[in-house]
């Protein structure tokens, strides 16, 4: 048994965002993190120096306004509905009503 909790045994909370080790990303990192898959961009979710960004292309684009040339990133912008892989782990981004730039995984 792991002395760490998980959710579902898929995400792992840690000080810095959920972590997934099968995919070997974050979602929604509360630092930089090699890898991440970001919601949306409010300032608790979308934060600079990720490596590599995966997000919608409202949630890019916020993400530049935001923090412009601080961020430091590769992004790679997936589409609603549009199931994509990372490592073992299939992700599929779904468009919500709160506002332009929430997304569910």
């Amino acid at each position: 048994m792991s002395s760490v909790p998980t959710v579902n045994n898929f995400l792992t909370p840690t000080k810095t965002g959920l972590y997934c080790f099968a995919g070997d990303f974050y979602l929604d990192p509360k630092r930089g993190v090699h890898r991440a898959l970001i919601s949306h961009a409010h300032g608790d979710h979308a934060v600079a120096h990720n490596g590599n960004i995966y997000c919608t292309a409202p949630t890019e684009s916020f993400m530049h306004e935001r923090l412009g040339s601080n961020l430091f990133s590769q992004f790679h912008q997936v589409e609603y509905g549009r199931p994509f892989k990372i490592n073992d782990v299939i992700v599929t981004f779904y468009p919500q009503d709160i506002c332009l730039a929430v997304r569910r995984f």
